[in-house]
């Protein structure tokens, strides 16, 4: 592990947790490559690992698979949900692409002009009722404030529904 990795100074212990870890992420065999030369999903990959080089609490994920074809998107996703899981974390992962935000989440969070327009469990949960509510431009406090009582009544319909399915398979 000499100067090839461009971190001989850094003491033994981290760039063992750096190998360790790109291991983790799948990448193990590209550690002495240069980022620059890898793909864009071993790139997110490295961002992964560089995050989990912190041993965060939370791992945040912003755009993760903005620039990937499908099947890297898929690959990446998958790989935050594992770790998420593996190491007991809590991920919050800004997704723009409503189908997958709707298919990866336990829990969507929309945002508008910087304030929270929807705040709901996934499951049940339609890419149609994300649209419409995005697709909507409030311009006066009390157009704001019927958004707002459509969005609860909307989310205690949902939470009414998977109280009712857990009900029903409980």
């Amino acid at each position: 592990m000499g100067s090839a990795t461009g971190a001989s100074h850094l003491p033994r212990a981290l760039r063992e947790k750096a190998f360790d870890l790109l291991e983790e992420v799948g990448i193990g065999a590209q550690a002495f490559q240069r980022a620059d030369t890898l793909s864009g999903g071993q790139q997110q990959r490295v961002a992964i690992a560089r995050a989990l080089m912190q041993d965060p609490e939370i791992l945040l994920a912003d755009e993760p698979v903005a620039s990937l074809d499908p099947e890297s998107s898929e690959q990446v996703m998958n790989l935050i949900r594992e770790i998420g899981m593996r190491r007991h974390l809590t991920v919050v992962c800004s997704l723009h692409q409503v189908e997958l935000a709707l298919a990866w989440a336990d829990r969507i969070i929309g945002l508008r002009h910087g304030e929270i327009v929807l705040d709901t469990p996934a499951e049940g949960l339609s890419k149609e009722a994300v649209m419409e509510i995005y697709g909507r431009v409030a311009t006066s406090t009390s157009e704001l404030t019927a958004v707002a009582e459509e969005l609860s009544a909307a989310a205690a319909e949902v939470q009414a529904l998977a109280t009712e399915r857990s009900g029903a398979h409980g």
